[in-house]
């Protein structure tokens, strides 16, 4: 298991051929959508002084877990303060998702742009456009640039996705029973709820084309009408060793689930990183 840094995004999905739309060269406006390019066929050729350079790895093989819990914890809470009914609603959720790839080779191409290759590419209509357009939002203009690629060949693929949802609800009323001569005595009573929910998902495959399986990418800013091009690792799986085989496994964090609430309408709903909608709740005015 190699345990050097990681610095591969792998691609939305396995269907991408070589030297199509994620190629060497090309400049993209967001880091995780690596086939929508802003210079079309206008790929700069690389000079022979930065590569592309190339290693095959044989019988290769790679898993990648994502996993994660997130409780939000919602309270809300209904005349409490007038007669000492309360409502809990507590909200959980699981996510799980692996990817098992086995492939006869996987070749890395890779290559080292120079400034004034930098400097060339960002000349081009499209991306000097998206760079001018950003800066209006920014204060410096940002897109990413493909300086690796992953092809894997002969591949078989197996992804298995699980998610589950769970919801506590409690309503309840709270008294004081009072005795003569003792101190009040407080009681709480009242129903409780509890929800589960399970999705599972397998998705395999035994043969394939030769696809693109990760890409690596370079910041490139501008500021003051410089480009300055840095290595971008956020949200990498993959790292760039020689090893024949990987095992990564990541985390769901409170920063891939959102929660959107429109209180006026009394609707919650928590979506996960994709935008899917994983839960919602509604109360509807009496």
């Amino acid at each position: 298991m190699a345990n050097s840094r990681k610095t591969y995004f792998l691609t939305p999905t396995r269907t991408h051929p070589p030297n199509r739309r994620i190629v060497l060269g090309s400049i993209i406006e967001l880091a995780q959508w690596p086939e929508e390019t802003l210079l079309n066929d206008k790929i700069l050729p690389i000079p022979p002084s930065s590569g592309p350079y190339k290693h095959s790895a044989r019988n290769y093989k790679s898993t990648v877990t994502k996993s994660g819990e997130f409780n939000p914890g919602i309270f809300a809470d209904f005349l409490q303060q007038i007669l000492g009914l309360g409502a809990t609603l507590g909200i959980g959720f699981k996510r799980s998702d692996t990817e098992e790839l086995t492939a006869k080779s996987l070749d890395t191409l890779t290559f080292e742009p120079s400034q004034e290759y930098i400097d060339e590419a960002m000349k081009a209509d499209r991306v000097a456009a998206k760079v001018k357009e950003k800066r209006i939002w920014e204060r410096s203009g940002r897109v990413f640039m493909i300086t690796g690629i992953k092809i894997a060949r002969g591949a078989a693929v197996t992804t298995k996705k699980n998610k589950s949802t769970s919801a506590q609800g409690e309503f309840s009323l709270s008294l004081a029973i009072i005795t003569a001569g003792m101190a009040p005595v407080p009681l709480t009573f009242g129903p409780k709820a509890d929800i589960k929910n399970s999705n599972d998902q397998s998705v395999s495959f035994s043969a394939s084309d030769d696809f693109v399986y990760a890409y690596r990418l370079s910041k490139i800013t501008v500021k003051d009408g410089k480009a300055k091009a840095e290595p971008h690792y956020k949200g990498t799986v993959l790292d760039d060793s020689e090893s024949d085989e990987e095992i990564t496994e990541l985390e769901y964090t409170t920063e891939d689930w959102s929660i959107e609430a429109d209180f006026s309408g009394a609707a919650h709903q928590m979506l996960d990183e994709t935008g899917e909608e994983v839960f919602v709740a509604k109360v509807k005015d009496t």
